[in-house]
């Protein structure tokens, strides 16, 4: 998530500085009563316009709208804002990143797909997750909830969705989707640690393209390649759009950027 972030913070600035903007960067390292915090401190500070990742806890969005009460646009980015109807957001496509992800791996021959998902209480990890049913159903892929399991990012947490997943000889999977590649890095490492049966056959997909992936021993098939910098640049780009006049701050508008599979 941290190389994510650096990612998109890094296309917001390039943009901001483009059109004259400087960045003001607040980190609530996901705590509601910091986020909240932060809030007040930058609207003391009169800035022309808000880029936020919301907390896994952000459910009143009061803090926020009294931005837009003085006028000031807010723009969501990357953490769908769900219990906020009436909002200005740019998202990652992740829907249609898992769809692809497990499209490809059914192609490949599997028919016994797991999902490794992150926190329930996030949208955006239904968002990956309804990607998964929907592949499956259009390709006539039976669901088992057996091959389902999710994750908070603590490690012995990931472990033990892990063993969820991989307890049963007669439901075992042969390929996994996995919300971050972080966890999926733990979940290659465990498999190989225990010497699982036919670990060298098992076809791994995450969410990151990360860098470290051509230095792996087993590396994952494939990943999903969320273009968090065209992210942070979109959603730099409506905030401009907000603050010059462009649009009307309460013609609320949904930007989607579509994932990239990218075959290792």
């Amino acid at each position: 998530m941290i190389i994510f972030f650096t990612r998109s913070i890094y296309g917001v600035e390039q943009f901001a500085t483009e059109n004259g903007y400087n960045i003001i960067i607040s980190q609530t390292h996901d705590d509601l009563e910091k986020e909240i915090q932060s809030a007040n401190r930058l609207l003391k500070s009169r800035v022309d316009g808000l880029i936020v990742a919301i907390s896994k806890q952000t459910q009143n969005f009061s803090h926020f709208d009294q931005f837009e009460n003085m006028g000031t646009p807010v723009v969501y980015y990357t953490r769908n804002p769900s219990f906020n109807l009436n909002c200005h957001k740019v998202l990652g496509n992740t829907f249609q990143g898992c769809y692809e992800a497990t499209q490809f791996l059914i192609d490949r021959g599997h028919q016994k797909i797991a999902y490794l998902g992150g926190p329930k209480m996030i949208s955006f990890t239904h968002d990956r997750f309804n990607g998964y049913i929907n592949a499956l159903k259009d390709n006539d892929v039976s669901f088992s909830s057996d091959l389902v399991a999710y994750t908070d990012f603590d490690r012995e947490n990931t472990i033990t969705a892990i063993q969820s997943l991989f307890k049963s000889s007669e439901n075992t999977p042969t390929a996994l989707v996995a919300f971050k590649e972080p966890i999926l890095f733990d979940a290659i490492k465990y498999l190989k640690s225990v010497e699982y049966p036919n670990f060298d056959k098992i076809e791994c997909i995450g969410f990151g393209n990360t860098s470290l992936i051509s230095y792996l021993d087993f590396p994952p098939i494939a990943s999903v390649e969320e273009n968090p910098e065209s992210v942070g640049e979109n959603a730099m780009r409506l905030l401009l759009q907000l603050i010059n006049d462009d649009i009307e701050i309460q013609n609320y508008q949904k930007v989607m950027v579509d994932c990239k599979l990218v075959v290792h």
